[in-house]
C-alpha cells in the first residue's frame, strides 16, 4: 500500500480490461479496502456481504468514462 503497488496494479488490469473491449470492470471488495478502490476509480453498490465470514461491497469502474481512455 505505501509503495503504490496496489495502484499499479489496478492500472494494469484496467488497461488490459479495455484492450480486451470490456465497457466495465466489477470487483468484490473487503470493506476494509473500499476507500482504497475508491481512489482508483470504483464506485460501491448494492448492500455489504460476507464472504469466507468477511464484509464485502460490491464495486464497478467504468471503463467507457474511465480518464485512461481519453
Amino acid at each position: 500500500r505505501v509503495n503504490g503497488i496496489g495502484r499499479l496494479l489496478i492500472n494494469a488490469a484496467m488497461q488490459e480490461a479495455m484492450r480486451q473491449g470490456l465497457e466495465e470492470v466489477i470487483l468484490h471488495a473487503q470493506l476494509q479496502a473500499q476507500e482504497f478502490y475508491q481512489r482508483n476509480g470504483f464506485t460501491a453498490y448494492g448492500e455489504d456481504f460476507l464472504d469466507a465470514n468477511i464484509p464485502h461491497v460490491c464495486m464497478r469502474r467504468d471503463l467507457i468514462k474511465d480518464p485512461l481512455t481519453q
